[in-house]
């Protein structure tokens, strides 16, 4: 098997393969996770995730039985930086100001905040500190000028987190808090990551959305967002 701990609490295992004919299999497999969960928490991680393709879910049930959950399945999204009349006629309430400018400790405070009720990966909810979330955010490739704290009317009430690829830019994470919701910023968010990604001249933005998210979902569809593949996600959290 492989595993890999990442920045911000977090550990990645692929599942043990081990020969099939051998009787005890099993016991062999749950070996591997329980001496993988050992080396992951001595490294730091609070939390193992698995992701699997479709035809990888026969290796699921040795996780299974080592107290991984299947919370849900990771769709992965693609836009091809086409820009049309409704992205460009999204209205423009936001104040932005990037990672670079704006005062540090607003944006972490509202980057919190902006996780209180969240539908992606709610599980995770309040299990990380703000160092953890700011290192996981900041591995894909941190550029401070790729960060905005959103203000409507001068409060803040969301954040917005890209990166740039070599040819393609990551929305990594795009948030507005509780009491600023449904007033249609998390869609300026997102146009703002479509129009700085067509600007440098990336190939596609990319994202990850927990299926369960049916609200951001619709969201990305509607903004021209087309799904590429999906991953089944199995959870350990200690």
């Amino acid at each position: 098997m492989m595993l890999q701990a990442l920045p911000g609490g977090m550990g990645v295992i692929w599942p043990p393969a081990v020969a099939a004919h051998l009787s005890d299999r099993a016991e062999q497999e749950d070996a591997l996770i329980a001496e993988a969960v050992t080396w992951l928490r001595d490294q730091g991680a609070r939390m193992a995730q698995s992701l699997l393709a479709t035809d990888e879910m026969p290796l699921a049930e040795s996780l299974g039985r080592n107290g991984f959950n299947h919370p849900t399945r990771l769709w992965y999204m693609r836009h091809d930086l086409e820009l049309t009349a409704e992205l460009l006629f999204i209205p423009e309430r936001l104040a932005l100001e990037s990672y670079v400018e704006c005062d540090r400790d607003t944006f972490h405070q509202t980057l919190l905040r902006s996780y209180a009720g969240t539908r992606d990966f709610p599980e995770l909810d309040g299990r990380r500190s703000l160092e953890e979330v700011l290192q996981s955010l900041r591995a894909p490739g941190f550029n401070a000028q790729h960060w905005w704290l959103a203000r409507a009317e001068s409060a803040p009430v969301g954040v917005l987190v890209t990166a740039q690829g070599d040819e393609t830019w990551e929305l990594l994470y795009t948030g507005v808090v509780p009491e600023a919701r449904r007033r249609g910023y998390g869609k300026e968010l997102v146009g703002k990551a479509i129009f700085e990604s067509e600007a440098a001249e990336a190939a596609a933005l990319l994202l990850s959305v927990d299926g369960r998210n049916e609200f951001a979902l619709r969201l990305y569809r509607r903004m021209n967002f087309a799904i590429f593949g999906s991953r089944e996600v199995f959870l350990i959290l200690w």
